[in-house]
């Protein structure tokens, strides 16, 4: 079996947290077909590295505490957004990178209209239609901020599940294998939702 090649962009200022980059790792060792490794969006500026990710098979753009709503932070990640216009093979956003993905296709990143005070939380989703098999999943959120849903978005992206608080929960671009989920399949303090997170995170490796 050919060895595919899985770039997972660290968007964080530091590392990821190392429950989630755990749980990163707990999916992808058991793939014997699977060779990956962690990049900081940082080293993106170089373009050897830049290069070396477009080669990849497979693309994840981590969770991040940076906020999109802010022109600082637009800055900072302008060789992901590079990356996400070049990339042409399965991209999967995670949170952060869920975001990154509704501001490169330019809508527009703010708060929550009403932002739960358990924003670490895990809540039932029903995927229509299904992804990656799934048709529901608990899954845990955190976040603050999400894509603001507009007219028009549905021409460019299909919207795969909502929930009450956040309509745009989980993405396909139309016509390219661009994936986004606000949720985060790599942490639960829950051990049914891991495995379901790490399951899922199989799933979309499955795809390259």
């Amino acid at each position: 079996m050919k060895i595919k090649k899985l770039v997972i962009i660290n968007n964080y200022e530091n590392e990821i947290p190392l429950y989630r980059k755990n749980s990163l790792i707990l999916a992808f060792n058991s793939l014997k077909w699977i060779k990956y490794e962690f990049i900081p969006y940082t080293d993106l500026k170089t373009k050897e590295t830049f290069e070396r990710v477009l080669k990849s098979d497979g693309l994840i753009l981590s969770g991040s505490r940076l906020y999109l709503s802010t022109i600082e932070d637009q800055k900072k990640m302008e060789n992901v957004l590079r990356l996400i216009q070049e990339f042409d093979k399965p991209l999967l956003g995670i949170c952060f990178g869920h975001h990154l993905i509704g501001h490169f296709f330019e809508f527009k990143i703010d708060y929550l209209e009403s932002i739960d005070a358990e924003t670490n939380k895990v809540i039932s989703l029903d995927f229509n239609p299904a992804l990656f098999g799934y048709k529901n999943m608990n899954v845990h959120e955190n976040h603050k901020q999400e894509i603001k849903y507009v007219k028009g978005f549905d021409e460019i992206f299909d919207i795969y599940a909502s929930s009450a608080d956040c309509k745009v929960q989980a993405i396909k671009h139309k016509k390219r294998p661009i994936y986004g989920v606000q949720f985060h399949p790599e942490n639960s303090s829950r051990e049914d939702v891991k495995k379901k997170g790490i399951e899922f995170l199989q799933k979309f490796a499955s795809l390259l």
